[in-house]
């Protein structure tokens, strides 16, 4: 079975976009599949674990303090809304840390309305409006009680160490093959996608124990879907519209992870070709072939259309099945 995103201008099909997916149980086993066998960066979609390492190294009472929305932005990709910048300034003051301790560097926010707002103030982007400033808030609390220098993205920092002891655990038995940098400076983890389904899966079982840590950070996510991602985004269009519950995180290069807690499982799709947009359709379709029913078609609605500059519909993105 395979899956292809075709992007047409008019009747003419001017992109094509073939799609990697798996499903996948929190032990590792490869329930389904769609496409060949991929191996890629785990980047932005690694964020949940990521954050159950840093957390496992803070105060418990601290942990404990935390809230879902803290946690949801401690995973984020968010669009450096204010919403976004006042949470992560407010988490930087609990966790004892400050804007100049994260070593993410600046980009403008994703979200266009924002990054207009501050070139009419005429500030310059920040750190803190970068989309991983949440996760790098963390990392920076992580590595003050690690007393370890407080530069951390180096992959030999104690506290990356650390993290990917987690991440190699979370994904056996497929294992991290090796490890990249990420567009935030610190380390990503190459593998197959069959691996970061695992931890996936696992986290959707972890969502079924009160007490497990990962678990907090999936329905964390789950509750705050705007601040795991922001307006108009992907993931925050999935976790509203699934008609039961499912946790979501996208990666650079057309990468989507899916928990769904109900059934214990972890999906992964992959655009081979990269392409965002892409994507949206793509997690639609493998969804409603493995799942009816959950994700409508009115997730994808927004990434469907093809526009021009003023607006005008020009053309579509459908998803194209085949039993080759």
């Amino acid at each position: 079975m395979s899956l292809t995103v075709l992007q047409r201008r008019g009747s003419q099909v001017e992109g094509v976009h073939p799609i990697a997916a798996v499903r996948v149980d929190p032990a590792g086993a490869v329930l389904d599949r769609v496409g060949p066998p991929v191996h890629a960066s785990w980047r932005s979609a690694a964020k949940p674990v990521q954050l159950e390492a840093n957390l496992s190294l803070l105060d418990p009472d601290i942990v404990r303090e935390l809230s879902d929305a803290d946690l949801a932005v401690g995973a984020a990709s968010h669009s450096g809304q204010p919403m976004h910048v006042d949470r992560v300034t407010s988490l930087l003051r609990r966790l004892e840390r400050s804007p100049n301790h994260l070593f993410c560097g600046p980009h403008r926010p994703i979200h266009p309305g924002s990054a207009d707002v501050l070139v009419r103030q005429g500030h310059d982007a920040a750190p803190i409006h970068n989309n991983c400033s949440g996760k790098h808030a963390f990392m920076a609390a992580g590595a003050a009680q690690l007393e370890s220098p407080p530069d951390y993205r180096d992959p030999e920092h104690p506290l990356q160490r650390h993290i990917r002891a987690l991440v190699e655990a979370r994904c056996e038995p497929h294992g991290v093959e090796s490890v990249s940098v990420d567009g935030c400076g610190v380390p990503t983890f190459n593998m197959s996608l069959a691996a970061m389904a695992t931890a996936w899966a696992q986290m959707a079982a972890a969502m079924g124990d009160a007490d497990a840590l990962l678990g907090r950070i999936g329905w964390a996510m789950n509750a705050h879907p705007e601040l795991v991602s922001g307006a108009e985004r992907q993931d925050l269009a999935q976790m509203q519209h699934a008609t039961d519950p499912i946790t979501t995180k996208v990666g650079a290069m057309g990468l989507s992870c899916i928990a769904l807690p109900d059934l214990q499982e972890g999906v992964v799709v992959k655009v081979l070709s990269g392409n965002a947009d892409a994507r949206a359709i793509a997690v639609q379709a493998v969804l409603e072939r493995w799942y009816p029913g959950l994700l409508p078609l009115s997730a994808a609605d927004p990434w469907r259309i093809v526009t021009n500059c003023v607006g005008d519909v020009v053309g579509s993105r459908d998803a194209q099945w085949s039993d080759e």
